[in-house]
């Protein structure tokens, strides 16, 4: 018997935590659109999973849509699972992923969101008003794991 929870996820999603070679998160800042998911927030770059599509071959496909940067699969880490409540009261299951390998800004060319955000973890703080109530759990989960 499937939970309530369970019969009411209806997407699935992935993310991935971006860093620089400087050690930064690279995040994207939400267009301020109002038909859009957070927006004028932070997030991770991520997106949903189409029919038949794993959760790897999502994040490898959005970030190539998103910032035109192919990842090396074999090099993405899965950290947090969790179930997202939508304010259509439906649940989106989340994978987030961490990228084992430092990319250059000057590698990504953005084409989804209003700007790319880097900082490092030491002014988390500041950023984090700002920050998707998911990407401040994701990125908090992946500073207390110590990766």
């Amino acid at each position: 018997m499937r939970s309530i929870q369970e019969k009411s996820i209806t997407k699935r999603y992935s993310g991935v935590v971006l860093k620089s070679n400087q050690n930064q998160f690279i995040l994207q800042k939400r267009e301020n659109k109002k038909n859009i998911s957070n927006p004028g927030l932070i997030t991770t770059f991520g997106g949903v999973c189409k029919h038949n599509e794993s959760h790897i071959e999502c994040a490898v496909r959005e970030i190539k849509e998103e910032l035109c940067y192919i990842l090396n699969s074999k090099k993405l880490i899965l950290f947090l699972n969790l179930i997202k409540k939508e304010m259509n009261g439906l649940h989106t299951y989340c994978e987030f992923f961490y990228y084992k390998k430092s990319i250059s800004l000057t590698e990504l060319n953005l084409i989804e969101g209003e700007e790319i955000i880097c900082f490092d973890k030491s002014v988390f703080i500041d950023f984090e008003k700002s920050l998707s109530p998911t990407c401040e759990k994701v990125l908090t989960t992946y500073m207390n794991i110590g990766i």
